[in-house]
């Protein structure tokens, strides 16, 4: 059973986007985006409804993802269910002794497998009739009571579709992002376009992104880099059809699922907001050692460390003797009950930001045709934040005394191979250094600070899925009468990882229809170019913050909708396999 236990965590090729905003920037988004359509019969549903809608905000990344904790825990699972098959394999008795040892070491609460489970074997695994006692058990109830083993291997056959979905690398294919062909039918009226611009720019694809070489495969070379507004396209027009049969019959499963739609929209949405998901240079490594790790630290590790210590940066914070700021007690922490970050609508350039790119977009809901034309507009107007925000975080870096160069490639394509070296961190001086850095910003007469520019984005991808919230309640053909009859406020079980609602949104995962699913196609080139050694660093690695506090967010079937101007192409069952 080698095969079957020596499962590898990989790199994977389509997995260089982690949380995008992370869970407070994707939190606040769908949260703002409420608030502004607070006073209309939909966004009043929704409010009452916000803790869930909010928890939808991370679905994609949290739920439609494998995280390298999810993998070692589907790894740790299929020892456990394969050893009693052949209590005699030694290679298997090595593994799951490997895993005991592991776990023993971990505090009680903090163990992939139960402390039930550990505490009867200890290190010893050469009980096969008590392990056999206990697995079923453990199976069933999963990882903490969040995944189970079954759980588990179907997220990684959602997980395979998913990364492409989260991003739209913009200058694969041209630069005047407003220029390139913005139909809804993408696999028919758009994709030889986009084809044919890939492969006329495919040296310089090469030259910033050497892992996305051409296979041969056209389709395969432009879903690859990503194509995150139709997939908001197309969620818009499935949980408005849902949500009109919804309401007309009162059907209250068909309403969940039509929230779950609608909420992990405004995902997708956050994420176009975001400028690195929107570049072939997605994490500074076309630019050079120094402005590497650049995506996660400015979409989640500024944002955090900033709703937390709003004093991060300042030049009177008092200091430690090894200099590092001394920040105090968390101003904002995710909340001990619903393990949700509390809401910044109380934050007024965010709110501001928000409410006029609300009126710059359009006076009333969108139209079919101004769908992605209004998806580009949101990646066009935050695309020039690029060329200033890069070389902002290279000058931080370089004056952080805590930072240094490794001599390690900046991209690695296939998988990561075993005891592969992460890489540098971003150090907590870097991000303070960074987040108050004052940079122009195109459209504003004056500098602000980098902080300061996230949350405009945030605020812009708020106001974005308001105006298709309220197109959604259009095209769903319900009156605001109907709305307000019948408007359940869902239970919702506040723990951020309740088992029930996680198993609910990976069962009824809504399928890629707009396309031939990534996972039909090989992961990996098979060509590999390889950049030269004076451009090293790696692809992967961690934000180190050392004054952390210990907060971590990471840690009835939907129907096929039927659209006209989309063609259908189901790729994943809603039901989950047993």
């Amino acid at each position: 059973m080698k095969i079957a236990v020596a499962l590898t965590i990989c790199l994977s090729l389509y997995s260089q986007r982690s949380l995008a905003w992370g869970a407070y920037g994707h939190e606040q988004i769908n949260s703002e985006a409420i608030s502004l359509i607070k006073d209309d019969p939909l966004g009043a549903c929704f409010a009452k409804n916000r803790d869930r809608m909010v928890r939808l905000a991370v679905t994609p990344d949290l739920d439609w993802k494998m995280s390298s904790q999810d993998s070692f825990a589907l790894k740790v699972y299929t020892v456990v269910e394969e050893l009693p098959k052949d209590p005699t394999n030694s290679y298997l008795l090595k593994k799951v002794k490997e895993i005991l040892d592991n776990e023993v070491k971990k505090k009680a609460g903090s163990r992939i497998l139960s402390d039930e489970f550990v505490e009867a074997l200890g290190t010893n695994p050469s009980n096969p009739q008590l392990l056999a006692q206990l697995k079923e058990k453990e199976l069933a109830e999963g990882k903490l009571g969040v995944f189970t083993y079954e759980d588990l291997k179907l997220k990684k056959t959602l997980d395979k579709d998913e990364h492409s979905l989260h991003y739209w690398e913009a200058d694969a294919y041209s630069k005047n992002i407003l220029d390139l062909k913005s139909g809804v039918n993408f696999d028919r009226d758009d994709l030889q376009d986009y084809e044919e611009r890939a492969k006329a720019n495919a040296k310089e694809i090469a030259a910033i992104d050497p892992c996305k070489t051409p296979s041969g495969l056209p389709s395969r070379d432009v879903i690859q880099h990503g194509t995150a507004p139709w997939r908001i396209y197309d969620l818009l027009n499935t949980g408005s059809a849902l949500l009109g049969e919804a309401v007309k019959t009162h059907d209250q499963t068909k309403f969940e699922n039509a929230l779950t739609i609608l909420g992990t929209m405004g995902h997708y949405v956050g994420d176009m907001g975001q400028p690195f998901h929107a570049t072939l240079n997605y994490d500074g490594q076309g630019s050079g050692p120094t402005t590497l790790k650049i995506h996660s630290s400015y979409e989640e590790a500024i944002l955090e460390r900033f709703a937390k210590y709003p004093n991060s940066g300042q030049n009177d914070v008092p200091k430690t003797k090894t200099g590092r700021p001394k920040l105090g007690k968390p101003k904002t922490r995710q909340d001990d009950r619903t393990k949700l970050w509390a809401p910044f609508t109380t934050e007024p350039t965010v709110d501001i930001y928000a409410k006029t790119y609300l009126r710059d977009i359009s006076p009333n809901d969108l139209a079919e045709r101004d769908i992605i034309p209004t998806i580009f507009k949101l990646v066009a107007d935050g695309y020039p934040l690029i060329k200033v925000l890069l070389p902002a975080f290279s000058a931080a870096r370089l004056a952080d005394p805590d930072y240094k160069q490794l001599d390690l490639p900046l991209v690695e394509c296939g998988p990561k191979k075993p005891g592969a070296p992460k890489g540098v961190n971003v150090h907590s001086i870097t991000l303070d250094k960074f987040l108050v850095t004052k940079i122009k910003v195109p459209g504003i007469d004056h500098p602000i600070t980098v902080v300061e520019s996230a949350e405009k984005r945030m605020g812009e991808a708020s106001a974005v899925l308001a105006k298709l919230w309220l197109t959604a309640e259009r095209l769903s053909k319900i009156d605001s009468a109907a709305l307000n009859d019948f408007c359940p406020n869902l239970q919702f079980d506040s723990d951020y990882a309740t088992k029930d609602f996680r198993e609910n949104v990976m069962a009824n995962y809504p399928g890629i229809l707009y396309h031939q699913p990534l996972s039909d196609f090989d992961r990996y080139p098979k060509k590999e170019q390889k950049l030269d050694d004076s451009d090293a660093q790696p692809s992967d690695g961690d934000v180190d913050d050392p004054i952390s506090d210990g907060d971590n967010s990471n840690d009835a079937d939907t129907p096929p909708r039927q659209p006209q101007s989309v063609k259908l192409k189901a790729t994943h069952s809603t039901k989950k396999e047993k």
